[in-house]
């Protein structure tokens, strides 16, 4: 039996990849700040191009009028990382966020559209003590199997809120290649993030879950590092356990959740979708044929949360 989420009361809520008027955004770094903090966030790594910002902890005011000026708040060091284009010939494209670094002058040196690669770029982030992620696949068209060339990610972005309408083609959702990879034995953690840049209406919406120890850099990042998350745009896991000896998957889930949509290898399943018991169970049971299952949450407004793929043998 593994354990994979068990709540044990410290989520922490997370946006992991936003830009301000520092590189293309449309806000100041200070109005992303604030509209992150007063919807219940408890961090934000912001995530200029190719411009990492610093770290900073604010401290709650418990004698503040409004509630979000009460609360902790973390923003975490970052900056998105780039090579290739949407251009014919101009290469693979690979954007990549560096969380929990600061400035890294090897990357940073390159030209926009260029860089010495996605292996070099990843390897340059966890020589400065980051965690990367690698960015919208699905917007970036990539192939499935340069996921080999981003060996060392600690996650990819299963849904990226500005990729997709009003603000992009339908590309926000990258899930089909979590699939794929999967199917070929690559588990690769799912992360939501807004990657937010116009601020009227794509922030504030997909974020990740991260169980850490306590609200700082240190914590967060090794967290995500060690798979501690998941990817939510609303609904929670309090418990998700794959009890392999007994084929089964059981979850615990908020309210809110209307129904839990499981995808695997096995193109057919008379358990696809369960609709959670009134106490919010999900028991979801497993075939010898299945390799990998991860669930979609939905609730009934269409906010969704995402699992990580998991290797059932």
């Amino acid at each position: 039996m593994k354990t994979i989420i068990r709540n044990s009361g410290n989520q922490f809520k997370g946006n992991i990849h936003m830009h301000t008027t520092i590189s293309d955004g449309s806000v100041c770094r200070e109005e992303a700040i604030r509209q992150y903090r007063s919807n219940g966030y408890d961090f934000i790594a912001i995530t200029d191009h190719r411009k990492p910002g610093p770290t900073e902890f604010i401290k709650g005011d418990p004698d503040a009028v409004s509630e979000y000026e009460k609360r902790d708040f973390l923003i975490m060091s970052g900056a998105e990382w780039d090579t290739g284009s949407n251009y014919p010939g101009d290469g693979r494209i690979f954007h990549i966020l560096g969380i929990g670094t600061g400035d890294i002058p090897s990357l940073r040196k390159y030209p926009w559209g260029t860089s010495p690669g996605p292996e070099k770029m990843i390897k340059a982030i966890a020589d400065a003590g980051g965690i990367s992620i690698l960015c919208h696949p699905s917007w970036s068209v990539m192939d499935p199997d340069d996921i080999s060339r981003a060996e060392g990610v600690s996650g990819a972005e299963i849904y990226n809120t500005v990729s997709g309408l009003p603000w992009n083609v339908a590309r926000a959702d990258s899930s089909q290649y979590f699939d794929i990879w999967a199917s070929r034995g690559l588990m690769v953690p799912a992360v939501a993030a807004d990657d937010a840049h116009h601020y009227d209406g794509d922030q504030c919406v997909s974020y990740i879950l991260v169980d850490a120890d306590e609200l700082s850099e240190k914590a967060v990042t090794e967290a995500i590092r060690d798979g501690k998350f998941y990817a939510s745009q609303g609904p929670v896991i309090t418990e998700y356990v794959v009890d392999r000896d007994r084929s089964e998957i059981r979850m615990k889930v908020s309210k809110d959740v209307v129904k839990a949509v499981f995808y695997s290898n096995y193109s057919w399943s008379d358990e696809r979708t369960i609709i959670p018991d009134e106490d919010g169970i999900v028991i979801r049971h497993t075939v010898d044929t299945e390799t990998f299952m991860r669930c979609e949450l939905l609730t009934a407004d269409g906010k969704r949360a995402w699992t990580s793929p998991v290797a059932l043998r």
